[in-house]
């Protein structure tokens, strides 16, 4: 192991190798760096003739506010007069065809542009002028339910939920209601609650559907904790019921990114339903279902049931998009992302060739088996040959943290330093670890070549910022998948001019959530993953020998005790 009089033997010859082959060292390390430096001719040498487009700073002014519809205006929508009227022309430029000669009073752009997902109407329906169009309208309700049922502070503070919500909007207690159901109902259970969204007749007679949810875990006091459910497939004409399915919601598991380049980062794609004039924007999605209006409603919940004498106002609340600097979009990196992976494997397979050929030779030439009859130890020839690697590549790595900071140049030095050093210790890990299986020098060298090189085309099956998550952290199984991950994700940041900082590493705005934090974590799982398999390997070698010693010592004595029995017998 290291430390050991062995493994400072070993170093030592390691070290006589080296010197011995030095033009070959020196390619070890300088290849990288090179093929790196190429890298960063080619951006200079483009210039400003790369294909970008500089999007121009925003400043959001007073027709950028969003004024989200209160929870009175949902329940005052509810008893309201509703006629058929003759459609206007403003805002509807962007119906196309969809565009209809009647509309609804109290729904802008013919119900696109509504914001109480508890009610849709259909104009289509509509025939004549002042046709009561109360009969077009759909209608659904309100859940709310405890964690678990059998969790009585949770379920106490749902019933105060509703309970409170009919005390301050009495109207939904009313007969002028249009619906024959209690808006507000109560579940004993989440899972109750799921049961009935997923009953085979949901949407019946008889059984409304159901908008949002809120599920209240726990009941202590000045403690709350809740989860809003809200349905993230909704829409708000009922003509879009034929695209049912596709989300219309920006996904509230992951984390924005704090330099998304605007609100508009949240786009909906083909096939789902169409949702009117701000479904690309984020904030327009949560209004079109109806979240920050329920927001607001358990917000008010709490300030009333933990005795604070503070009200918002109902129309308090006022959206409007942050600021953005100029940013570029397209830039050098999003147009060599496809190919700067590949340049940089192929600066690494000289190192990878040289580091398997090595450890193969040692076996091929017998040395390894030498050593063994010498007492030198399985743990103290593989952690002499991983410390001699390391030494030599972490100079490499830390030169083309150098140069690569000529490339980045707004990414933080020491991050660029710590993604190089551990995609070279894993390079290392896996050459040790392809180099274990055979003691032929020249097959593993081809072999270890063809699975480095595989790396390389693996993150063409799942793209990192679309695709599953967990499908490309399996893929970052191989170094090299995880290190041109990590390359494409850095290059994303520095087209946004904000390159990888301890600010950006864990935020992101793809669809997948994946960040370069990720990258780092894969890179370290890969190294820790190998060498566990090379140290309970060279264990279990250790214990096989160990366990076959003992078997032939056992033999040699039984065998002893039967030849002398025997030559006994014969003089007897």
């Amino acid at each position: 192991m290291i430390g050991s009089r062995a493994w400072f033997a070993l170093m030592r010859r390691n070290a006589l190798y080296r010197r011995r082959h030095w033009l070959s060292t020196l390619l070890e390390v300088a290849l990288p760096v090179a093929f790196v430096g190429i890298i960063v001719a080619i951006k200079n040498s483009l210039g400003d003739d790369t294909q970008t487009e500089i999007v121009e700073p925003t400043f959001p002014t007073t027709v950028d506010v969003y004024r989200p519809l209160s929870f009175l205006d949902f329940v005052t929508t509810f008893v309201s007069a509703k006629k058929c009227i003759p459609a206007t022309k403003f805002g509807v430029e962007f119906l196309d065809e969809q565009a209809h000669t009647f509309e609804i009073t109290g729904l802008p752009v013919q119900g696109y542009d509504w914001q109480n997902p508890f009610m849709r109407c259909d104009n289509y329906q509509c025939t004549e002028e002042g046709q009561d169009a109360q009969p077009f309208c759909e209608y659904s309700f309100f859940a709310v339910a405890p964690t678990d049922g059998g969790d009585a502070d949770a379920l106490a503070r749902a019933k105060a939920f509703v309970d409170w919500i009919y005390d301050t909007y009495p109207q939904l207690s009313g007969d002028e209601m249009p619906f024959d159901f209690d808006f507000v109902q109560l579940f004993s259970s989440e899972s109750e609650l799921e049961s009935y969204i997923t009953s085979k007749d949901y949407g019946k007679p008889g059984y409304p559907k159901v908008t949002m949810g809120v599920v209240w875990d726990g009941g202590q006091q000045n403690n709350y904790q809740y989860s809003l459910r809200q349905n993230s497939t909704g829409y708000n004409v009922p003509s879009e019921a034929a695209r049912p399915g596709a989300l219309t919601t920006p996904d509230t598991a992951r984390v924005f990114d704090a330099y998304a380049p605007n609100d508009d980062s949240c786009p909906i794609y083909d096939g789902a339903p169409f949702m009117g004039p701000r479904q690309g924007s984020c904030t327009g999605q949560y209004l079109y279902n109806g979240v920050i209006t329920i927001q607001k409603l358990v917000g008010d919940f709490i300030l009333h049931d933990s005795g604070s004498n503070v009200k918002v106002a109902d129309h308090g609340i006022r959206l409007v998009p942050f600021p953005t600097k100029e940013y570029e979009d397209g830039g050098f990196f999003s147009q060599v992302s496809g190919f700067l992976p590949l340049l940089i494997t192929l600066g690494l397979l000289f190192p990878v060739s040289q580091m398997i050929s090595y450890i193969c030779r040692e076996k091929e030439l017998r040395q390894k088996e030498l050593l063994k009859m010498m007492s030198v130890t399985e743990s103290d020839i593989g952690w002499s040959w991983f410390v001699s690697y390391l030494v030599v590549y972490s100079v490499g790595a830390t030169l083309c943290s150098v140069v690569s900071m000529q490339l980045y140049t707004h990414s933080s030095p020491l991050l660029l330093w710590v993604f190089w050093m551990l995609t070279f210790i894993a390079l290392v890990v896996f050459s040790t670890f392809i180099a274990a299986f055979s003691a032929k020098t020249t097959r593993t060298v081809l072999i270890g070549l063809l699975l480095v090189f595989l790396g390389v085309f693996l993150p063409l099956v799942v793209d990192y910022q679309t695709g599953d998550k967990n499908v490309v952290f399996l893929l970052s199984f191989h170094p090299i998948t995880a290190m041109s991950y990590g390359i494409s994700e850095i290059g994303r940041l520095e087209d946004q001019g904000v390159g990888v900082t301890f600010d950006t590493i864990s935020q992101t705005d793809s669809p997948s959530g994946y960040t370069f934090n990720d990258t780092l974590l894969s890179l370290i799982v890969d190294c820790t993953l190998e060498c566990s398999w090379m140290v309970s390997e060279s264990s279990r070698r250790a214990r096989f020998r160990s366990s076959l010693a003992c078997l032939l010592s056992v033999y040699c004595f039984l065998l002893g005790i039967f030849e002398e029995s025997a030559i006994n017998h014969c003089h007897g």
